[in-house]
């Protein structure tokens, strides 16, 4: 892949900038001229990325298949994604993941251990030097990550990439739903951070109570502060901390 292939200004990029506001756009740029730069550096083949079907992983998804489409030469080169099924997944992530495998023409290598080990077993076989996350700022281990990073001492040596860890919450909703980027259903159900069956409620926040006692939730993008976004996972270990108190 050639300097000029990986180039992050083309046209589909200005038409993006034209549809976000002026500091979604400078924060889209700057992924596209992560993720161009990684391309460059490593070469698609030597590339894979972790997706769990998140909205976080849809956005790095949307973004990496658009720039390879746009910017890679020698054809479209088939994106590898990296699945690690905790095994109390929610049916609509694994079938929202099965979906992107189709739209998206992933390769998807599911992983039924840990994720260190799991890693440890991908590299075995398919010995990339780098991976995509989505990880976020405002994400557990976040805080202090920039767009690259090793991994940690003890773990498989690998570069990680993180194109959006400046996006806030909101950020990721406008740009979804500028670009009509599909999303998994349960974000519609009022899930704004999704992890596990057993430690994942709608997000409190997100249901209202009607005057005729019924209760409606609202969709994800509704979500008014950012920061509550893991709410949902939150109150379910709080409820889980009541319960164990009550027990004593």
């Amino acid at each position: 892949m050639t300097t000029a292939a990986c180039s992050s200004d083309c046209a589909w990029l200005a038409a993006v900038e034209r549809r976000v506001g002026p500091a979604l756009a400078a924060k889209v740029r700057h992924s596209a001229e992560v993720i161009a730069d990684t391309l460059c550096s490593y070469g698609a083949n030597q590339l894979a990325f972790s997706f769990n079907g998140g909205k976080d992983a849809v956005v790095v998804l949307h973004l990496l298949n658009t720039l390879l489409r746009h910017i890679a030469s020698g054809g479209v080169h088939q994106l590898t994604a990296v699945y690690f099924d905790g095994h109390d997944e929610f049916p609509e992530v694994t079938q929202f993941i099965d979906l992107c495998e189709l739209r998206y023409g992933l390769r998807v290598i599911r992983v039924g251990a840990g994720i260190k080990q799991g890693l440890a077993e991908v590299l075995a076989v398919h010995p990339f030097q780098a991976i995509f996350l989505g990880t976020r700022r405002t994400d557990p281990h976040g805080a202090n990550l920039g767009d690259f990073a090793l991994t940690d001492p003890g773990w498989p040596r690998l570069m990680r990439i993180f194109p959006i860890i400046d996006w806030g919450y909101h950020d990721v909703w406008d740009f979804m739903q500028a670009e009509n980027v599909p999303y998994c259903s349960l974000y519609d159900a009022g899930y704004t951070s999704i992890g596990s069956q057993s430690d994942t409620v709608p997000n409190p926040l997100l249901v209202h109570r009607n005057e005729d006692g019924t209760e409606t939730v609202l969709p994800a993008c509704m979500l008014k502060d950012g920061s509550q976004e893991r709410c949902g996972r939150d109150h379910v270990k709080r409820l889980q901390a009541l319960t164990t108190c009550h027990h004593l």
